[in-house]
């Protein structure tokens, strides 16, 4: 897991520190988990080896309209800035992953890139766009 972010990196070791100590379940969940305090897209294109599955969550974009995010949202998004590298942690995501790359999103929002997912799962509030990167897929036209 990388994350950019100090203040995101800190919250993220903080919960990964209490699942530790929480139900053995977690514990062990936890214990496979290694994060990384650095950009994710240097360390997709670092990575010595490649991965079956990556998992991408993004910072949403910013809300077209006059709903507003929720003010927790609206706080982080001031704390950490917007994500104006998601098409190339995309593409990086896509170099290394060996079955498929899934990126969270909001339900409504263009899908990254403006690349249309292999398939996409969605619910009330977000979805999940699933870029398949077996045999026969082709995504080096980013």
């Amino acid at each position: 897991m990388c994350e950019r972010s100090p203040l995101l990196h800190a919250l993220l070791a903080d919960g990964l520190l209490r699942a530790a100590n929480a139900t053995a379940t977690a514990a062990e969940v936890s214990a496979r988990v290694r994060l990384i305090h650095a950009e994710a897209t240097a360390c997709l294109r670092s990575a010595q080896h490649s991965y079956q599955v990556v998992y991408l969550d993004p910072m949403y974009p910013v809300r077209q309209g006059s709903a507003l995010n929720s003010l927790a949202l609206r706080t982080l998004r001031d704390l950490v800035g917007d994500d104006h590298d998601s098409s190339a942690l995309l593409e990086a995501g896509l170099a290394v992953a060996t079955e498929r790359v899934v990126v969270k999103r909001p339900r409504r929002a263009p899908p990254l890139s403006g690349l249309s997912p292999s398939y996409a799962t969605d619910s009330k509030k977000i979805r999940f766009d699933v870029y398949l990167t077996g045999a026969g897929q082709n995504w080096s036209a980013i």
